[in-house]
């Protein structure tokens, strides 16, 4: 790319002055003489080089790196740039009036001359959000960020998910997982695990970059919604600007407290509310969202089982809860468990001995039936105490009152 110009505004100091890329250098080589004034732009030689990748995103190198390095390029039409420009001088201050007086003539006050805009000039055309530097008026609620199940973001009552693609919503997700913070070479080495330390931290840093830019357009604000302690330098949510369901379940169960001394009501009300806030596993599609991406998203899985286990037990211990108050609630609870986790033997054998307690006798044979068909797929078989239990139950209540309680456990 080579572009001319004039090497200087006052017309007798002129030269041509020539504009050329790295790539075009044997250009210059063969047309600099003494009257052309030469400029090569991305010249590796130079104390800083910026480069403007297709997403606009700077990657730089050199004194300056510290400043451009995964700033954001932004590309203006002729019109925006102007309306910009109009923009920018219609808010600087008024020039104070200017006193003129003669010798035989009073003090008079002489303003500036108004400057009428071009014939050509639109009125008030739109400006680009990045270009403006206006910041939209903040909306009632903060951003919330639901990954139990599919990501979700929200602003207030907006659905902005489209926001964020699959990298920088990566991004949002190991954040919203790591409530106390996690380090810039971690995040990059789950994203990137195929590639060198220094390559990773030049692609994180520059889609951190668009996280923020993203978090801020979402918002409609300009705070900083990620946060970077020093020294450990820990990337952590703003939770004054972002609310997390995860942070909120987590959150549910420590106010449900221990097994021990859950007798009160608010107990199982937290640990209900808890289980409402699941709507599939972490992040759910999210390892599917990108073609491009051959790399299953491995760093999700840990996640995913430990939030499991938390979704078990919490079914269990509210069943626990309501079983003396609400039998039909707790069989409910424990059904939904059986569900997401249908090997899992000592769920099945509380379903028997609930529906037996009521009475139910053909739901607690068709439970131990569901639970020998999936034992099947993995080579066992139910224990001979819970099919005892079961067809002592059917025979009759001499019978069942004779029969071994079935373990406890998982």
């Amino acid at each position: 790319m080579t572009a001319t110009a004039a090497s200087s505004a006052h017309p007798a100091e002129q030269r041509p002055l020539l504009l050329a890329t790295a790539n075009t250098a044997t250009v210059l080589n063969g047309a600099i003489s003494g009257d052309v004034e030469a400029v090569l732009l991305g010249c590796p030689d130079a104390a800083t080089v910026a480069e403007i990748e297709a997403d606009g995103t700077i990657v730089a190198s050199g004194a300056a790196a510290p400043i451009l390095d995964g700033a954001q390029a932004y590309r203006l039409s002729k019109d925006e740039a102007r309306a910009l420009m109009e923009r920018l001088l219609a808010a600087a201050p008024t020039a104070e009036p200017e006193l003129v007086t003669t010798p035989d003539a009073p003090t008079q006050t002489q303003h500036p001359a108004a400057t009428p805009p071009p014939e050509n000039m639109a009125a008030d055309p739109p400006i680009p959000p990045q270009a403006s530097g206006a910041s939209p008026a903040a909306p009632e609620a903060a951003l919330t960020i639901n990954i139990l199940g599919p990501l979700q973001v929200k602003a207030a009552d907006r659905d902005v998910t489209a926001l964020f693609r699959p990298l920088t919503a990566a991004i949002l997700i190991q954040l919203a997982l790591n409530p106390r913070g996690i380090t810039r070479t971690a995040l990059a080495a789950d994203l990137w695990p195929e590639l060198d330390p220094n390559t990773r931290a030049k692609r994180f840093k520059a889609t951190l970059s668009h996280v923020r830019t993203a978090l801020a357009e979402a918002h409609g604000t300009k705070a900083d919604h990620i946060h970077e302690a020093r020294p450990a330098r820990l990337l952590t949510f703003d939770p004054e600007l972002i609310a997390v369901d995860g942070w909120h379940f987590d959150q549910l169960l420590d106010t449900a407290g221990s097994t021990v001394g859950r007798q009160r009501p608010e107990h199982a009300t937290a640990l209900l509310e808890a289980i409402e806030l699941h709507r599939g596993a972490i992040a759910h599609g999210h390892e599917h969202t990108d073609p491009k991406r051959a790399i299953d998203e491995a760093w999700l899985a840990p996640h995913r089982e430990a939030c499991f286990h938390k979704l078990i037990d919490a079914h269990t211990d509210a069943a626990m809860l309501l079983r003396a108050t609400d039998p039909d609630r707790a069989v409910n609870l424990l059904e939904r468990a059986a569900e997401l986790e249908p090997w899992n033997y000592a769920l099945s054998e509380q379903i028997i001995e609930l529906h037996i307690g009521q009475g139910q006798h053909h739901a607690a044979a068709r439970r131990l039936g569901i639970l020998t068909d999936h034992l099947a797929h993995l080579g066992m078989r139910p224990s001979p105490n819970v099919v005892a239990l079961v067809e002592s139950a059917a025979a009759g209540p001499q019978h069942h009152r004779g029969a071994n309680p079935p373990a406890r456990g998982r």
